[in-house]
């Protein structure tokens, strides 16, 4: 009800200012991508590694704030760059090269690569520095900051975007731009950062990002088709047929997304981002339908041709297309590199009861009851659909024994509501919760709402959840920097930090006997 009530005077205050411009012409050229991959001595054995960041409101940015710090105290084996035979020791997050952030998930993304302070090493001592402790600390602050509060308290009318992205620049990006973060990028002080969004006219994803749209583009519907028709032809060589398309971006598939420089309005143009705002950036990638998006912006100064942006998670809320799309076309030119998405995945469960409105016979209030159901029943089958067919298409290609670029490809998947434990008693300051069966811990995870601030109780549960998904995936992720499963360099070296930390930050699980 309340959403419905912010939407509808959002829609009033949309009259009541002029849409930002952009500037046609030549898009900005960044120096991070100038970078030829082909012609760079990449070692075999390095592992290209990425997050996505899921949408979820303060429910994924808290969620990925702590998995963020717990899985730097990982210690994985990477090849040492002066001597590609020999490895060496890293913190996982030095590891990390690109992020991929759907709607709440930007703000963490954007806090953990703008004021991150980088070479995550020092995780692995006893104790980390002092400084790297109050980074998280403030980090998660951040992360469950009230910005819902200042929705309307800045100024009423001037449109909740630009009040929630006002408010962004102030605790996170400080009149940061792309420009900026591709200075970052380019020295090697932050990873990739792509925030996800959606072109409201195209109902295409629109990437705000350094990285040059074409670098997404590929022939989804012949993948697949390719993948499928290769089991059947053990001579056909697929990964072949996939290189060539990467030369080849043909905008005219659905699942190709648009960007700055390149995108439709009355036809396709491209727009100057360099000075484009990462608050904004952030603010328009969680403008969820009614409430805050679709934004108009206007190119030029021509009132017929506008940029309408909303929500990254109406096409897709995981951030995962992407960095797949990404990846597999990073793997095809370097053939014996492999890749390990890290998926944090904190968008909500759907409600599959439809107990919120379960007493209701009026379609109004039905409708008011549970404001985004349309939306989540066409997201949780797009994405459902999403990982069906990889699952067959990864089968597939291990049905072959190839080096099929999609067999190259690991994702890890973690999710606050895979908190499996029997009983749980939260005893904070603001919170007082005794579980004592599975299925109340399960149901109370699982209804952390989706909300741009959380309550006391709802933030113990995010920071258990992370810390059981941080336990239980540990070693398979540290698994996956082995040269090969017989090689003794590559074997897993010890998680006790990890336990360690992980009984700190989370003593209910140990109480609860879950470690």
């Amino acid at each position: 009800m309340r959403y419905v009530a912010v939407g509808a005077l959002s829609a009033l205050c949309s009259a009541c200012y002029f849409p930002k411009q952009l500037t046609s012409g030549q898009p900005s050229v960044f120096q991070s991508n100038q970078t030829n991959e082909e012609e760079q001595n990449i070692p075999a054995y390095r592992p290209l590694v990425g997050v996505a960041i899921s949408g979820g409101g303060n429910r994924s940015a808290l969620y990925a704030s702590y998995l963020f710090e717990l899985l730097g105290s990982i210690p994985v084996n990477v090849p040492d760059p002066h001597q590609p035979a020999v490895d060496k020791q890293e913190s996982l997050l030095n590891t990390i090269s690109y992020i991929s952030s759907v709607s709440g998930g930007g703000f963490a993304s954007a806090y953990f690569s703008l004021k991150g302070p980088g070479n995550y090493g020092s995780l692995l001592a006893d104790p980390p520095p002092p400084a790297m402790t109050q980074f998280f600390q403030q980090y998660h602050e951040t992360m469950n900051f009230n910005w819902q509060r200042n929705l309307l308290s800045i100024n009423p009318f001037s449109g909740f975007v630009n009040n929630l992205s006002n408010t962004i620049d102030q605790q996170i990006t400080h009149g940061m731009t792309l420009k900026d973060l591709d200075d970052l990028q380019a020295s090697g002080k932050s990873p990739y950062l792509i925030f996800n969004t959606t072109h409201y006219d195209t109902g295409r994803r629109f990437l705000i990002t350094t990285i040059p749209s074409s670098k997404f583009c590929l022939n989804v519907e012949g993948f697949l088709r390719n993948s499928f028709k290769a089991t059947m032809n053990k001579s056909m060589d697929i990964n072949a047929m996939y290189y060539k398309w990467i030369y080849n971006c043909q905008r005219d598939d659905s699942l190709t997304p648009e960007g700055f420089d390149s995108f439709y309005t009355t036809r396709r143009i491209s727009v100057k981002s360099e000075d484009f705002s990462l608050a904004q950036a952030v603010a328009l990638s969680g403008s969820f339908p009614v409430a805050l998006g679709p934004v108009a912006w206007q190119i030029d100064d021509d009132k017929k041709r506008l940029l309408h942006i909303v929500d990254g998670g109406v096409t897709d809320n995981s951030g995962l297309e992407s960095l797949l799309q990404l990846f597999i076309r990073k793997l095809l030119i370097s053939p014996q590199r492999r890749a390990l998405i890290l998926d944090f995945d904190a968008s909500l469960p759907f409600n599959a009861t439809g107990d919120v409105f379960a007493d209701q016979t009026n379609r109004f209030k039905v409708l008011l009851r549970d404001p985004s159901r349309l939306s989540d029943i066409q997201s949780i089958r797009a994405d459902s659909f999403r990982k069906d067919l990889w699952s067959v298409v990864q089968e597939l290609s291990d049905s072959q024994n190839s080096d099929n670029v999609v067999r190259r490809i690991s994702i890890k998947t973690m999710k606050p509501i895979d908190l499996n434990i029997s009983q749980l008693k939260i005893d904070t300051e603001g919170c007082h919760q005794q579980l004592s069966s599975k299925e109340q811990v399960s149901r109370a995870v699982a209804n952390v709402p989706t909300n741009y601030h959380l309550d006391d109780c709802s933030t113990q549960f995010v920071r258990i959840a992370a810390c059981w998904s941080a336990h239980t995936h540990a070693q398979d992720i540290q698994a996956f920097f082995r040269r090969s499963a017989t090689d003794s360099q590559g074997s897993e070296t010890t998680l006790s930090l990890l336990d360690q930390r992980v009984r700190k930050m989370c003593p209910e699980l140990v109480t609860a006997g879950a470690l």
